[in-house]
C-alpha cells in the first residue's frame, strides 16, 4: 500500500529552523548533562538506581532528536541534521544513514505489513513477548546484529537503493571503530565512565522509551489512511520538551516535513480529521489492554 495519504494544508507552511532546532538540543542537552552529574555523584549511593533511570530516560530520548534529524526539519541546515543524527546515532547504536532509509520505507508504507519495515519480524504477543519488548532487549541485540551485518557489506535490505549501501556499510564500519576506541580508552585507564553515564543508563531507559514509542501504531488499523492507522498522544510538557513533539505523531505522518516546533499547530489545523487520540500514555496503554499488540519476540 504505497503512497501514505498526505495532507493538503496551505494555511501552514514549514518553516525550518536553526534558532529552534538549537534551543531545542540545548535544552536537551543541558538535562543530559545534569542527569549524568548526578550519575556520577550518586554512584554507589542509594539514589543511583533512580538517577540512573532518569539519565537513561533523557539519554534515550536522543532518539527523538535523531528522528527529527534524519527528516532534515530539526534545523534549517543539513549539515546540522545529518551531524546531531550521526552522534545520536552512534549513542544509540543507530546508524543514522540506515535509519534515514529504514525510516523514509516506514513513513511510505506505514502500516503495511507487507512493506513497513517497523513491522518487520513482528507478530501477536506472548505476555513473555510483550515484557521482552518493553525490556528494550531486543532493540539492542537488533541494532548490534545490524551494525556488523552492515559492517561486514551485507547492506541488502530491501529499503537499501543500491547507491547508498557504500555509505552505510562505511558509516556501521565508524560505529565500530568508536565503540572499539572508547572500550579500548576505558580499559587502559581503568575509567568506569563510559558504564557509569552510557549503557547503563541506556539500558535503563530504554524500556521507557519503547513504551512511548509503542503508542504510535499500536492497536492501530492497518489502513493507507495516516491520520486513522497512527495515535497521537495527548501529554504533559515536560514529556513534549524531551520526546521533540514526538506525541503528535498522526500530524507529524500527514506532513513528514512539518519540523518538530510547528507540529502543535498542524495538530490544532487538523482538527477532528485526526482519528485516533489517546488521552494520556497511561490511559492509552489501559486501552491496548485489549488490543491484539503485536511486537518483536
Amino acid at each position: 500500500m504505497p503512497g501514505a495519504t498526505t495532507i493538503e494544508l496551505t494555511d501552514l507552511v514549514p518553516h525550518r529552523s536553526d534558532a529552534s532546532g538549537g534551543r531545542r538540543l540545548a535544552a536537551h542537552l543541558g538535562l543530559l548533562a545534569i542527569s549524568g552529574a548526578l550519575v556520577l555523584h550518586t554512584w554507589g549511593s542509594p539514589l543511583a538506581l533512580p538517577v540512573l533511570v532518569l539519565h537513561g530516560i533523557v539519554l534515550c530520548a536522543l532518539f527523538c532528536a535523531a528522528h527529527e534529524c534524519v527528516h532534515r526539519t530539526a534545523f534549517r541546515s543539513r549539515g546540522l541534521n545529518d551531524g546531531v543524527a550521526a552522534v545520536c546515532g552512534i549513542v544509540l547504536l543507530l546508524p543514522s544513514r540506515w535509519f534515514r532509509l529504514f525510516h523514509a520505507a516506514h513513513h511510505r508504507y506505514a502500516q503495511d505489513p507487507e512493506h513497513d519495515p517497523e513491522l518487520a519480524g513482528w507478530k501477536t504477543a506472548t505476555r513473555a513477548g510483550i515484557v521482552l519488548h518493553a525490556l528494550g532487549l531486543h532493540y539492542w541485540w537488533a541494532m548490534a546484529k545490524t551494525i556488523v551485518c552492515l559492517a561486514l557489506g551485507r547492506a541488502e535490505q530491501s529499503f537499501l537503493p543500491p547507491a547508498h549501501r557504500k555509505r552505510v556499510v562505511a558509516q556501521a564500519r565508524l560505529h565500530l571503530l568508536v565503540y572499539a576506541a572508547i572500550a579500548v580508552l576505558s580499559i587502559a585507564t581503568g575509567s568506569l565512565v563510559a558504564v557509569q553515564v552510557w549503557i547503563v543508563p541506556a539500558l535503563l531507559g530504554q524500556p521507557f522509551l519503547r513504551a512511548f514509542l509503542l503508542a504510535e501504531h499500536t492497536g492501530c488499523p492497518q489502513v493507507t489512511d495516516v491520520l486513522a492507522n497512527t495515535r497521537t498522544t495527548r501529554t504533559n510538557a515536560a514529556v513534549r520538551l524531551l520526546t521533540w513533539n514526538m506525541s503528535f505523531h498522526a500530524e507529524h505522518h500527514a506532513r513528514p516535513q512539518v519540523p518538530f516546533h510547528q507540529l502543535r499547530q498542524l495538530h490544532a489545523a487538523l482538527g477532528p480529521r485526526v482519528q485516533i487520540v489517546g488521552r494520556g500514555y497511561a490511559r492509552t496503554y489501559l486501552t491496548l489492554q485489549s488490543a491484539r499488540w503485536r511486537v518483536h519476540v
